[in-house]
């Protein structure tokens, strides 16, 4: 299976992605609704995230065989880069908010039950 579009389990809780030609949308929970957008192309994908608090933006490689991808994000104004990895989850219904929330600090995203 190839593609961005459908649901993950990523280092930060579900994201959904839809993928519309070269577009690909997203939306997640981080401490609120979050929202991502960027462009595709066949393995890559570079975004801008919004969350309630902090916004940036983010790169993502797909697997060759498009069950997990591999990436990195960084807040606006921040030199450092932290991961975001994520596989795909099969047969999944559509994201719900989660009971999970997460918040930031210096080093980066942590998630907090």
């Amino acid at each position: 299976m190839g593609g961005w579009s459908g649901v993950w389990e990523t280092s930060f809780g579900r994201l959904r992605l839809v993928e519309e030609g070269a577009r690909v949308r997203g939306l997640y929970e981080c401490g609120g609704p979050a929202h991502l957008e960027g462009t595709a192309g066949t393995r890559a994908l570079d975004f801008d995230y919004r969350e309630p608090a902090a916004s940036g933006s983010g790169h993502f490689e797909l697997a060759d065989d498009g069950a997990a991808f591999t990436g990195r994000w960084r807040a606006l104004g921040e030199d450092k880069w932290s991961e975001w990895n994520g596989f795909r989850l099969q047969g999944e219904k559509p994201v719900r908010p989660t009971t999970r929330s997460f918040s930031r600090n210096a080093s980066g995203p942590n998630p907090q039950k």
